[in-house]
């Protein structure tokens, strides 16, 4: 578990405890000199980037935190924009799918000119890519969940539209810096999150109709180690074991999801994009909404109007019935025994104990009410 192991899929990755001592030798391959390091506020307050930029022989000439959850159009372009301000020759992405999704974007957008629509995949955008303009890339995840330091693409959202992919084989990383120990301080709710999002694109990878038993034996192979070691990360964040797993089948996952995915993705690759509807005004003293919402679910709303004789509800008929002279907040006396018997008032002496109404139809006919 400690061995650093590198796999050549798609990208030149080191994974394991201690990997991030090998950033600064893949900048020097890679030939950046002047890097534009890619995060986002949470890992700034967190303390990450200052690790990263320790582990750097030469310090970022600018950084760039204002990283969206999803990463936006206009953020990508204000990245973009600073990387050529700077005169930056490479991108240190650190963080989860969202910080490396930027800096891909930052790749296209700081070297190519024309809208960033026109290169979605979609629309046949990759081919207006050009490779060779593409500086290089790092991706140092932070979660083990999207596997984007594995992948060539970047989904990027478009409020109130959709979200674009950006698809290019020189978007991948050059090095995936995988090192398990920058997760052992992922809050638990995001552990499972991103755990949960891997182990989408084990399944989907699978489950593409495209054959590619390289990805289908990836994909399992990742699937197993998420399915045995998400519990124990949530339980324990400090896991080093689990965590290791983690990291290695979310990487996984991304190598799997080469092969296609499946309809969870599509679904929330169309909901991603939707608009989010904007939060009512909070109580000043309470912290709750101002104003209620438009649509009132009550009681005297829900009853059905008894003037309408097509929307009345039938009254359920109860199971048993009601002791005679006993007061209607008072409990039935009858009881029912485990083994199917009734006892009760209502037992008839004859009938083996069944009583009441489970017991009527056995009852002798003069018995029979």
């Amino acid at each position: 578990m400690d061995t650093l192991c590198r796999l050549y899929f798609l990208t030149d990755t080191v994974l394991g405890f201690g990997a991030l001592r090998e950033l600064s030798p893949a900048m020097r391959a890679a030939g950046i000199s002047r890097p534009f390091l890619v995060a986002d506020r949470g890992i700034a307050a967190a303390g990450l980037t200052d690790r990263i930029v320790e582990a750097m022989d030469t310090p970022p000439v600018a950084t760039f935190l204002d990283t969206p959850a999803n990463p936006t159009k206009a953020a990508c372009e204000a990245a973009a924009r600073a990387y050529v301000e700077n005169e930056a020759d490479g991108v240190v992405a650190v963080g989860g799918g969202s910080p490396i999704d930027l800096a891909k974007a930052v790749l296209v957008l700081a070297t190519h000119d024309g809208a960033f629509e026109s290169y979605d995949a979609v629309a046949g955008g990759t081919a207006l890519i050009d490779g060779t303009r593409l500086p290089p890339l790092i991706a140092v995840p932070t979660t083990a969940g999207t596997g984007s330091e594995v992948g060539q693409s970047a989904v990027i959202s478009v409020p109130g539209e959709r979200k674009y992919i950006l698809r290019h084989p020189g978007l991948k990383p050059r090095t995936a810096i995988s090192d398990p120990d920058l997760t052992l301080s992922l809050p638990r709710a995001m552990t499972v999150g991103s755990g949960m999002d891997a182990m989408t694109h084990c399944i989907e990878g699978f489950l593409s109709p495209r054959p590619n038993p390289p990805a289908e034996a990836v994909a399992l192979d990742g699937l197993r180690r998420i399915w045995n070691h998400l519990e124990r990360a949530a339980a324990d964040g400090d896991d080093r074991e689990a965590r290791w797993h983690l990291l290695m089948g979310s990487a996984e996952g991304g190598m799997a999801m080469t092969n296609g995915l499946g309809a969870v993705h599509a679904m929330s690759h169309a909901a991603g994009g939707a608009a989010r509807p904007q939060s009512s005004p909070r109580h000043p003293q309470r912290g709750l909404p101002a104003q209620r919402p438009a649509v009132q679910h009550r009681r005297e709303q829900c009853r059905p109007d008894p003037a309408r004789r097509g929307d009345r509800v039938p009254r359920r008929r109860s199971l048993h019935r009601r002791h005679r002279g006993a007061q209607p907040a008072a409990r039935h006396p009858c009881r029912h025994r485990r083994d199917g018997r009734h006892s009760g008032p209502r037992a008839v002496a004859g009938t083996g104990g069944k009583g009441g109404l489970h017991g009527r139809h056995q009852r002798p006919p003069d018995q029979r009410r």
